[in-house]
């Protein structure tokens, strides 16, 4: 749609050449203006543009940040693998890290805050792989999935380990009975048509109380935690 835009302003005239600049790197890579260029090519005719050379790479974060680009499109042009599942980790745990846990679903990060969060916490990488071969949607996102796992492992590698690796297919009930137990109600509610979904916070919260009833070899007695009355708890 942007690109059929862009081909109409061009044929009617409209079309202005101080808009924005095609901006190419030091190495002659284009970093920005992939739209536009693709609009000249299905107009078929020479346009002025202004073209800006050998910009450093350090500028891609900034550019389109006004527009539709995301953290995941500037994780994926530097060569982050699985750029949407660390950028969603990435802010969780970054909010995690703030203590700001209880909005992050709200309250999205500009791109270079999530460059620095994944640089600070280069593991993510390695648990958003894990984590993308996983068919575990329906008790918990690829994001939520790597951002617990990594922060999991910053306290038990093993465990963390244990977590990621079964939680799309199931846990042994006997082994770990709160992380089964938490994966059975968290199915239920999704399959349920009389039950409400939990939303993606009471989902993180579950995970870390069922990981810290593991980690303390306590039972979990109840799967219960509200947002509205309750600190997000923290993890052992």
């Amino acid at each position: 749609q942007a690109v059929q835009f862009l081909v109409r302003q061009m044929k009617e005239g409209t079309w202005s050449e101080y808009v924005a600049p095609i901006v190419i790197n030091c190495d002659g890579e284009l970093i920005d203006g992939q739209t536009r260029l693709s609009a000249v090519i299905q107009y078929g005719k020479p346009v002025r543009m202004e073209i800006k050379r050998n910009v450093p790479d350090v500028v891609r974060p900034l550019i389109d940040t006004g527009r539709k680009r995301q953290a995941s499109d500037w994780l994926q042009m530097t060569g982050v693998p699985n750029s949407a599942i660390v950028a969603g980790a990435a802010r969780i745990v970054g909010c995690y890290r703030k203590g700001s846990i209880m909005s992050y679903a709200s309250r999205p990060l500009a791109p270079l805050d999530i460059q620095r969060i994944v640089e600070e916490n280069s593991g993510l990488i390695e648990w958003a792989k894990k984590a993308s071969g996983k068919r575990s949607r329906i008790v918990i996102s690829p994001s939520q999935q790597a951002a617990l796992s990594f922060l999991f492992s910053e306290k038990d590698d093993v465990l963390a380990d244990v977590f990621c690796s079964n939680v799309s297919n199931g846990f042994d009930p006997e082994k770990f009975p709160s992380f089964h137990r938490v994966r059975e109600t968290i199915m239920q509610s999704r399959v349920t048509s009389t039950r409400k979904a939990f939303s993606g916070i009471v989902v993180l919260a579950f995970w870390v109380k069922a990981w810290n009833a593991t980690r303390t070899r306590r039972p979990l007695r109840s799967i219960r935690w509200s947002p509205s009355t309750e600190e997000f708890p923290k993890i052992l």
